[in-house]
């Protein structure tokens, strides 16, 4: 499953390989909708539909859709493993100077920074994932894992190209993070 954001309706879609609709969809153009990002890709044209990156919608929260499908679908009483992969974050931590360093300007462009996600995203990030800790925990057939990291502010970023090795030791490092036990039910 991948989210998408509809320029058309403002509405979050997400792309399950499961649905019939969906489902006839090649990865590649699912991944493409997920990743078009504004600043950065150009929006994806489909029919009606105008695809922005997954992340630009505001309540976006993959883990609880996936939580109300397997329900739906009648999962819930099976063993299930989520896992839960990130993109990396940059921390929005500061000092008690500089968080009243910018004033009103300064905590807006903090809170909602188009380039680097911002605070809004951090937030609505942790919200979902403990959310999703919280229902899981209620389930003992149901085990949760997510992998992500703060990734340095130098390397971060989409446009960083240059740091395409560092990238790649991330991923080899979270892919080791992943607990194999789990996804078999162990």
């Amino acid at each position: 499953m991948c989210t998408s954001v509809n320029k058309v309706d403002g509405i979050t879609h997400y792309f399950k390989n499961w649905e019939e609709k969906d489902g006839k969809i090649k990865m590649l153009d699912a991944i493409k909708r997920t990743s078009a990002a504004p600043f950065y890709f150009n929006h994806i044209k489909d029919g009606k539909n105008v695809w922005l990156d997954g992340g630009s919608g505001n309540a976006n929260c993959p883990l609880l859709e996936a939580f109300i499908d397997m329900i739906k679908l009648g999962y819930i009483k099976e063993k299930v493993s989520l896992v839960s992969i990130g993109t990396g974050y940059l921390s929005h931590q500061k000092s008690y100077e500089e968080a009243i360093k910018y004033g009103v300007v300064g905590d807006f462009l903090s809170y909602a920074d188009p380039v680097n996600g911002g605070m809004d995203r951090n937030q609505s990030t942790r919200v979902s994932i403990e959310m999703i800790k919280t229902l899981c925990s209620c389930f003992p057939n149901i085990t949760f894992q997510r992998i992500n990291e703060e990734i340095d502010k130098k390397i971060f970023g989409m446009d960083k190209i240059k740091y395409k090795k560092e990238y790649e030791e991330i991923g080899k490092n979270w892919i080791n993070k992943i607990n194999i036990n789990l996804l078999k039910g162990e």
